[in-house]
């Protein structure tokens, strides 16, 4: 079987496809033929059977009566004369119940039937009845077989030519179709597989046909071109690689086991002045400064597989210069190492780089102490300056004379330019630190021009100028972004422009630039002011901008101010995402300054006014017992003044500490907290009055922070602790009046007012009759007029900005929600008159 299997496994495909086949083909012929031939024979021994059997059936019929009568010479006359007319029977007996032959057939009358293999022997008994059980004699008849054989073997003989016959022509059919379709598409497919073997990726592999071995052909041409697809791919990241290598401008050194370079890019050739030829098979130690070194970095990457830190490279002339060197062990897909790859840098410039960045980071940290010590020394100045102004304006409501008032007149108007320098440098500050920052609320762009106008428009007047602002049309209703900075910035180059106009106007314009026109989309303002000024000579144009600095440096400068106005409006600008910029003839000939502002696109919806918040509930005023808490003597004492006049009961607390412990003891209805005292600070005691630690009975009271800081997140960490409001210092007696009613809900009894209001109540009284007058008329020039008149009449935010609305309504004529507006103020007044 070894020597079959052996010779098996050597022959060729088609001779064992076509071999096997024969084989089978040749089997089953021949298991077809000796079936024919059995079934032949089956049939011719069926045919006998049944002609001997009614042979032998029609002679007993016969041989009944004969044999019941015992008439020999009848019997043997019938069997005489059955074996002349049958060929082939063979011979006939006739036997009686005895088993005695009475009759038969002449050849064997004297002798035994004989037993041949071309006689077929039957025998019928004769039955008088069909039931009868007991046979009158037998019927014994042999029938000759010999034509049947010669008929059977003759058709044996065809039928195997025929079967030969059909074996060979099947065969050759057979043998060239699976030639064809087998045997020639596996060769081909054979060779094709071969020359793929060998590299030739050119080549179709492509049989025809959707059988499997088309199938095959198919899914191994797909194998081809994803072999070509992956080898072209290779070859191009091959290319992409070494691409690489050259291109790349860190040094790239590759070395193998022995530490000779079998790599060295164009960058390490320029930077260690080697050609590539020269260092190809050399050590790798030449490029290091020291020996000993580089032992080093080659003993931690056998050890760690990595290297990452500085050496000291040499050059080719033998000059040394810093490397930054990050190496790794190279292994191959077995994980064997195979040697090194290091990528490095020369690291002299950077090196000089840190030594400048270090010098920046130390004069930034000087900056920032800088900035640091200006926000501290605000807030130290703003402390005492809260007492300077709070009782300024408590001296003022009292009965003075002419002389005493002027006195305490310039004592505000000295203290509020110096509140307003503080507030700039301390913007200044922040904004030099990063830390100030823009808000994002709604607001109406309208309602802001017309604010910072009306801020302005009394300096103005005095000095006999006209103050004119202009909103185009084009600019959206409603804008999100900081108005409290964009008004900060326009008041700043109003007051500007006040400062340097002598005579003439001021024109303050603010129109769209570029805008996207979708929902909440971005919208680029450009606001200008402009006036018929000193104007700014040429060549102090960019100067201005600058900090502390103004055109006219001259001990005898005719106007003064600290130069931080325009430098905080630039800065302010820049944060909206805008510019800033001049434009001025020379002297004489006016300024223009100009500025763009990026805001959001919103609608009305977004906006919260303050006179359309839900109506506190009121409470009728009574006397509260306040505890002010600051460590300030003199605060305390402006506090408890401001205070008194209304009727409350004030008690004092140095810090956060005896706070509490008063707080334990006795019972408040507000406490007033200052931020910044000793041994214990407003926040940490506002967290231990909330946390219960001044008692459970005493968590919830009012608590009104106050800090002479003025940065955001003070506020917002005090607010964070539970403060219910924060109030800035310095701050007015109304200030802190109307922050004690928003905390308590309360309603103050008497407003503290330096001036007169009787005349003031008439004149508003005069205008609100004119505006309702004008509304009855629908003329929206007359509406317009009389609501900028009321305007000037109202004392309050809410009250100026609902008449600034219904002004705004008629300009665009729009003379319902002018009424709603109207309606509105006329409730608010109504409100606060019988309150």
């Amino acid at each position: 079987m070894k020597w079959f299997a052996r010779i098996w496994r050597e022959m060729r495909l088609d001779v064992k496809v076509i071999g096997s086949t024969l084989t089978l083909l040749g089997i089953m012929t021949l298991v077809l033929g000796w079936s024919a031939i059995a079934a032949e024979q089956r049939a011719l021994s069926r045919q006998i059977q049944s002609q001997g059997a009614s042979l032998a059936e029609a002679a007993a019929i016969f041989s009944i009566e004969p044999l019941l009568t015992l008439d020999h010479g009848v019997l043997n006359s019938y069997v005489h004369r059955l074996t002349r007319t049958q060929s082939d029977i063979g011979f006939v007996r006739i036997l009686d119940a005895s088993g005695r032959v009475v009759a038969q057939s002449p050849e064997q009358a004297d002798q035994a039937m004989p037993e041949s293999a071309s006689v077929r022997l039957f025998r019928v008994p004769v039955l008088v009845e069909p039931e009868d059980t007991e046979p009158v004699g037998a019927v014994e008849l042999g029938l000759l077989t010999r034509q049947a054989d010669l008929a059977t073997a003759t058709r044996v003989h065809w039928l195997t030519f025929g079967s030969l016959a059909i074996f060979v022509v099947l065969a050759l059919a057979l043998s060239m179709l699976l030639k064809k379709t087998v045997t020639d598409p596996v060769r081909r497919l054979d060779r094709h597989v071969r020359a793929l073997g060998h590299g030739d990726l050119e080549s179709v592999i492509l049989l025809p046909g959707a059988d499997e071995l088309g199938r095959l052909s198919m899914a191994m041409d797909a194998m081809r071109r994803d072999i070509r697809a992956s080898h072209d791919a290779l070859r191009r990241q091959e290319e992409y690689v070494a691409s690489l290598v050259a291109c790349a401008l860190d040094m790239i050194v590759a070395v193998d086991r022995e530490r000779r370079i079998v790599i060295f890019n164009p960058a390490a050739a320029k930077c260690y002045g080697y050609a590539v030829e020269e260092v190809q098979g050399r050590e790798a130690g030449l490029l290091y400064a020291r020996h000993e070194e580089a032992q080093a970095v080659f003993a931690t990457i056998q050890e760690t597989g990595k290297f990452v830190g500085e050496i000291t490279g040499q050059r080719k002339d033998g000059s040394c210069f810093p490397v930054f060197l990050s190496a790794s062990l190279l292994k191959d897909r077995l994980g064997r190492v195979i040697g090194s790859l290091g990528s490095s840098r020369d690291i002299s410039e950077q090196k000089q780089v840190a030594e400048l960045e270090r010098a920046r980071r130390a004069a930034e940290a000087a900056n920032q102490a800088k900035s640091a010590f200006l926000a501290v020394m605000s807030h130290e100045i703003r402390s005492p300056m809260n007492g300077v102004i709070g009782m300024a304006d408590l001296l003022a409501a009292t009965e003075l004379s002419g002389e005493q008032r002027q006195y305490v007149e310039i004592i505000l108007r000295s203290s509020h330019s110096l509140l307003g320098l503080l507030n700039g440098i301390l913007d200044f500050s922040k904004a030099e630190a990063g830390a100030l920052r823009l808000e994002q609320v709604a607001f109406h762009p309208r309602e802001v021009v017309a604010m910072a106008c009306e801020i302005m428009a009394v300096a103005a007047h005095g000095k006999g100028l006209r103050l004119i602002h202009e909103v185009d049309g084009k600019v959206p209703e409603c804008l999100r972004g900081d108005p409290l900075r964009l008004r900060q910035v326009l008041v700043n180059l109003v007051n500007n422009a006040v400062k340097f106009t002598p005579v003439g106007e001021i024109r303050v314009t603010v129109a769209v630039a570029t805008t996207e026109w979708h929902a909440d989309g971005p919208v680029l303002l450009h606001c200008t002011v402009r006036d018929t000024g000193i104007g700014v000579p040429m060549d102090k144009q960019e100067l201005i901008f600058e900090r502390f600095s103004q055109a006219d440096f001259s001990t005898t400068r005719k106007f003064g101010g600290a130069g931080l106005g325009l430098a905080i409006s630039r800065q302010l600008v820049e944060l909206m995402q805008g510019r800033m910029w001049l434009e001025s003839r020379g002297e004489g000939q006016g300024s223009a300054f100009h500025f763009l502002a990026r805001f959001h696109e919103c609608h009305d919806a977004d906006l919260v006014v303050p006179d359309e918040r839900p109506a506190m509930p009121v409470v009728r005023s009574r006397a509260l017992r306040i505890l002010v808490v600051d460590d300030g003597v003199d605060n305390r004492i402006l506090a408890s003044h401001i205070l008194r006049k209304e009727g409350h009961r004030v008690e004092h607390a140095e810090n956060g500490k005896v706070a509490l412990a008063r707080l334990a003891r006795e019972p408040f209805d507000l406490v007033l907290m200052d931020v910044q005292m000793p041994e214990m600070d407003g926040i940490a005691a506002t967290r231990m009055i909330r946390d219960g630690g001044a008692g459970s009975g005493v968590t919830a009271i009012p608590i009104l922070g106050i800090s002479a800081g003025a940065l955001r997140e003070e506020r917002a960490n005090g607010l964070a602790a539970g403060m219910d409001e924060f109030l800035t210092k310095p701050y007015r007696a109304r200030a802190l009046l109307d922050a004690v009613q928003r905390v308590t809900r309360l309603v103050r009894r008497a407003p503290v007012r330096r001036f007169p209001e009787a005349a003031a109540g008439e004149r508003r009284r005069l205008a609100m009759e004119r505006l309702a007058t004008a509304l009855e008329s629908r003329d929206r020039h007359s509406v317009t007029s009389a609501a900028k008149e009321l305007r000037e009449r109202m004392a309050s935010p809410p009250e100026r900005t609902l008449a600034v609305r219904i002004a705004l309504a008629a300009q665009k004529d729009h003379l319902e929600r002018a009424r709603e507006y109207f309606d509105r103020l006329q409730t608010h007044l109504r409100e606060l008159t019988e309150t």
